[in-house]
């Protein structure tokens, strides 16, 4: 289920400690509106019933919200491919900033926290125009 941080009213987060939604239902709603503007609007893609793909400036990476797991898989990587067939680790937290940064907390046995940055306008890998 998301949730917004109280503490950081700038950002999104959706957690497995809370009893997950359907998306587009109660606070889930609320975050898939930011990620209709935005950042992530451009980097973003609902690929199934609550799985999202966000395109990191390295990584590829895939959120099934549904059931609290995730994947991080190099740019270019075919995402209907991975959604199918690709190995997934635990979800305990994923953190949308409205600056495109987001946080990963993997859940036991998934590895150590990510924080990346969607790719496109505000990265540091996209060319700026000159004037």
């Amino acid at each position: 289920m998301a949730m917004l941080a109280e503490d950081r009213p700038t950002s999104a987060s959706l957690n497995s400690d809370s009893a997950p939604g359907r998306p587009g239902d109660g606070a889930a709603g609320s975050v898939a509106a930011r990620l209709d503007t935005g950042p992530f609007a451009a980097a973003s893609e609902c690929l199934d019933e609550g799985v999202l793909a966000i395109d990191g400036c390295g990584s590829l990476f895939l959120f099934d919200l549904v059931h609290s797991r995730f994947q991080r898989l190099p740019r270019g990587t075919d995402r209907w491919r991975a959604l199918r067939y690709g190995s997934w680790l635990p979800l305990r937290e994923l953190v949308l900033d409205a600056d495109g940064t987001f946080i990963v907390e993997p859940g036991a046995g998934g590895g150590p926290r990510l924080r990346s940055h969607t790719h496109g306008t505000g990265c540091g890998c996209t060319p700026m125009a000159s004037i």
